[in-house]
């Protein structure tokens, strides 16, 4: 009996990791409910002030990223479909040397910085252009190992920040050496599982040309998005004090995790468009986040202030208001990641940015404008209203384009739940 227990067993083991959805949404649970207990040690060890001006800071080093990445990874999906000769060889040199550039004018700054929490900033900047290169990579061709790792460094992210919460003072540096300390240990496995050394003295100069040429939009495009999630922090920083910073993070960290499972279908969506457009794939994965979507609001709103206090604290009660207004965004904000992959992986890069342009601009304007009215309730609203103009052009494009059913394509039907439950068994059988 025991045998047959333990065969039972690593049947169900394997099932799981061979089915990217349900390995992935199980990543992305234990990313929530650890993630959720990291960012409650952060906020209780720096109090709301430091963890507003930390969360300026760290947005400031995201964005900077993007633009320093110059959108280079972005082309691995369609150069991957294009069955281009050597393909990881020649992303990962340009990858290197452009990472070597970006170090040695990092260490050129330093004399320019008199901040030193700017100073380590400085030296985040490259780690984070190298390792969203590298996650791409990772994504397309190793999916599994991305996921396995992520999960692993989600505790090991718990393991520093309780490390740091229990022997240090509150200094926003210590929060940042983290990030650090985890990135160069992301590239060292990357590289681990690529079994290739980077050389950035052996580049192909053609390649390079037409990888710059390809991120051009991609990477205006990734600075869109991340201003569409983070220009409201930025513009905050200059009508509101630290503390109000900070309240509004709270709520914007909270809409991360709960967006965090379309994320999970977005990983392997990615992977999968990079090979064909998956729209049965897509449509099913719009379902279930919108039924998600619907259950985080109504869970947020009901349990939201004790949630709160138990989290991070009474010094953070005074975010629920917003954090209930940005949990209305979420439903936009899962149709764009969704869809987003397919509209890339198309070459459609064109469509995605003018998308996004549109929704920034807008994002910004109402910024400037409700920001002194309403503070940070008006900068929540700001953003919802600015996810709702992305995900709504490109879910009215995805069903135009494939002749859909809009209503079908967005509300789960009875049928969807076995569908659902075949997806999760993959009609396995468990011999014994």
């Amino acid at each position: 009996m025991g045998v047959k227990n333990r065969n039972i067993f690593k049947c169900i083991i394997e099932n799981i990791t061979s089915n990217p959805y349900v390995f992935s949404m199980i990543n992305k649970v234990v990313s929530i409910l650890v993630g959720i207990i990291t960012t409650s040690l952060v906020n209780r060890y720096l109090g709301s002030s430091l963890r507003g001006e930390y969360a300026f800071v760290i947005n400031l080093v995201n964005v900077v990223a993007v633009i320093g990445n110059l959108g280079l990874y972005q082309s691995y999906g369609n150069s991957k479909r294009k069955n281009m000769k050597n393909q990881m060889e020649e992303y990962l040199n340009i990858f290197s040397a452009q990472a070597l550039i970006y170090m040695v004018l990092s260490l050129f700054m330093v004399m320019f910085v008199k901040s030193d929490v700017y100073i380590v900033a400085l030296f985040l900047i490259p780690l984070e252009i190298l390792i969203q290169q590298l996650g791409m990579i990772a994504l397309v061709e190793f999916i599994k190992f991305r996921q396995t790792l992520n999960m692993i460094f989600i505790f090991v992210n718990l393991l520093l920040t309780l490390l740091v919460y229990i022997a240090f003072s509150p200094n926003i540096i210590f929060i940042m050496a983290i990030s650090i300390i985890k990135n160069m240990i992301y590239i060292i496995a990357y590289i681990w599982k690529i079994r290739y050394i980077p050389n950035p003295l052996k580049i192909n100069i053609s390649v390079l040309i037409s990888l710059i040429k390809f991120g051009f939009y991609p990477m205006i495009t990734a600075l869109l998005v991340n201003l569409n999630y983070k220009v409201d922090i930025f513009i905050l920083k200059y009508h509101v004090d630290n503390t109000q910073v900070g309240l509004y993070s709270v709520g914007a960290t909270l809409a991360e995790y709960a967006w965090l499972l379309p994320d999970a279908f977005k990983d392997v969506l990615f992977s999968k468009t990079a090979k064909d457009d998956s729209v049965e794939e897509i449509i099913w994965c719009i379902k279930v986040s919108m039924l998600f979507s619907l259950v985080a609001f109504v869970g947020i709103f009901i349990f939201g202030k004790l949630i709160i206090n138990i989290l991070y604290g009474s010094e953070f009660l005074n975010s629920y208001k917003v954090t209930c207004i940005i949990f209305l965004g979420i439903p936009s904000m899962a149709l764009f990641k969704l869809i987003g992959p397919l509209y890339i992986s198309k070459g459609e890069q064109k469509f995605y940015f003018y998308t996004l342009l549109l929704s920034v601009m807008a994002n910004i304007i109402l910024n400037i404008i409700s920001i002194p009215l309403y503070g940070v309730e008006g900068a929540a609203m700001s953003s919802v209203i600015s996810y709702s103009i992305s995900g709504v052009v490109f879910f009215a494009k995805f069903v135009r384009m494939y002749n859909l059913n809009w209503y079908k394509t967005i509300v789960m039907q009875t049928n969807d739940i076995r569908i659902i439950l075949e997806k999760i068994n993959r009609r396995k059988t468990y011999e014994v």
